[in-house]
Order: C-alpha cells, then structure tokens, then sequence
C-alpha cells in the first residue's frame, strides 16, 4: 500500500508513461481484434522484431556517422518505413504460399536475430535499445506519448465509425464484394495502420508488450457475441492491461513490459476458464 500511494503521489512524474500504457493498451487490444480473427498473428509477432530491429539500426547508423541525438522521430521514422516495407515484401508470398507460417517465422527470426546482433555493436545507445525488449518502466519521451494521444484516439474513432465495412472488407469478402466495397484497397488500409500501430508502440513499450497487448485482449475478448462488442471489449481489456500493468510494475519492481504481459496473459485464462464453466453449466 506504500508504494501504490507513493505512485498516486508521484502522478504528475508517472503520468505520461501510465496513460502511455493505457492508450497503447487500448490500440493495440482493439486492432488485435483484426489480428486474431484474421488469423494475422503470427505477422504481429514478426513486426513487432522487425520494428524493434528498425530502431536499432537508426541508432546504429547514426552512430556510426558520429550523430548523437535524443530525437524520438528519427528512430520511430525509420521503424515505420522498414516495417512497411518488410510488410510489402511478405504480403504477396504470404497470400499465395501454402505455408504462410514459414514466411512469417523466418521474418521474426530475422528481425530477432538483427535486434540483438545490433545490439551487440551500439555502446552508448544500449539503454535506449534494451528498452526495445522489455519496455521502459519509468519513463516515456515527451513526444511520443504525444504522437500516442493523437494517433490511439484517431484510429479507434475511424474503426468504430466505419466498423461495418471494415468488418466486410476483412471478414467478408463475397458480401463486400456484392455491395461494391474495395475489398483489396480497405484490406491494404487496415493492414498498414496495423504495421504503423505495431511499429509506433513497439518504440515506445518493447517487442513482447507489444505482442501480447496485440493478441490476448482479444482473445479474451472473443467469446462476445458480436465482432463490435469484441472490439470494444478488447479495448477496454488492453487499456487495463496497458495501465494495470505499469502500477504492478512499479509496486513490485518489476520490469514493465513483462507485468503488461503478464496481466494480459492472466485475462485470456481467466476469460477461457469462464468461458469454459458456462458452457458446462448450459450442458447441465
């Protein structure tokens, strides 16, 4: 209890992180309902190392010619560019291969085995690039939870206002089709503001948050009756995640990236485990 009065005292110092966590939480909770049901997770994995070792080799190369900066946008750029252009280069292979699985564990491996080869090479930077792993637990750049507060809201908004046709373009192909949606071009849309979400925050929070706040709010949001109710499940599942995972970090000193994960492994098992009763209690 001293310790979670010492954070709620200490707010105005931890506030940008907390709520970092929480908007992150929330982005990536409701575009993980996509990601689930699009059975794209796995691609999830595979960006979020491929955006970690994006920034890593910002720092390297700016290393290298002598350049020392803190600027946030530089490193985050970089991430973005190269997840989309990995996603580019994979999208096709992936839709014709028949073992989509394959592509998207030599992506991963690639971008894992990158991370930590460039690692070894960066000095100075390491703190900044170990923060890719796990996340920083204390504090995060002024302007990316700047960037944060304007993209999460701006993108939860557009998906909820146009959920009916983003649903059809993604999950629905023949109806969409039917009603003259660009099924292709909505599908690029969706799939690119997920790379941009995944690489954004993967700067901010680490490669496994990252990950996880993708995939198991809505997994643990899947048992909804609807995809709506899902999505806004999902949401609310990873905001928690997202802040509540930051309070348990800093009240047990533990690293912040793994608490969030935690937390949101512990909402899938539960969710499964209720699940799981009231369907015996039905059969009874």
């Amino acid at each position: 209890m001293e310790k979670l009065q010492l954070f709620i005292d200490s707010w105005d110092f931890f506030r940008e992180a907390a709520l970092s966590g929480l908007f992150a939480g929330a982005l990536l909770g409701a575009l993980g309902s996509y990601i689930v049901l699009g059975r794209m997770v796995f691609m999830s994995a595979a960006l979020s190392q491929v955006s970690s070792a994006g920034v890593a080799a910002s720092y390297w190369i700016l290393a290298f010619f002598g350049v020392h900066t803190h600027a946030t946008f530089i490193p985050a750029t970089f991430s973005i560019i190269l997840s989309l252009i990995v996603f580019g280069a994979m999208a096709r292979p992936l839709h014709t291969s028949k073992t989509p699985d394959t592509i998207l564990a030599a992506v991963y491996l690639a971008g894992a085995s990158a991370t930590v080869l460039i690692c070894t090479q960066i000095v100075h930077e390491i703190q900044d690039v170990q923060q890719l792993l796990t996340g920083n637990a204390v504090l995060v750049e002024h302007q990316d939870f700047m960037q944060l507060c304007f993209m999460a809201p701006l993108v939860l908004a557009i998906f909820m206002y146009a959920h009916r046709t983003l649903e059809a373009a993604m999950f629905w192909n023949d109806s969409a089709r039917v009603a003259r949606i660009p099924v292709n071009i909505f599908r690029l849309i969706i799939q690119c503001i997920l790379v941009i979400a995944i690489a954004s925050t993967t700067r901010m929070m680490g490669a496994l948050p990252v990950f996880a706040l993708s995939c198991l709010p809505a997994l643990a949001a899947k048992p909804a009756t609807t995809f709506r109710r899902m999505f806004i499940y999902a949401m609310l599942i990873g905001a928690a995640c997202g802040f509540g995972g930051y309070v348990l970090a800093f009240i047990a000193d533990f690293p912040v990236g793994p608490s969030q994960t935690a937390m949101a492994v512990i909402c899938a098992c539960l969710s499964w485990a209720i699940s799981r009763i009231l369907r015996i209690l039905k059969t009874i």
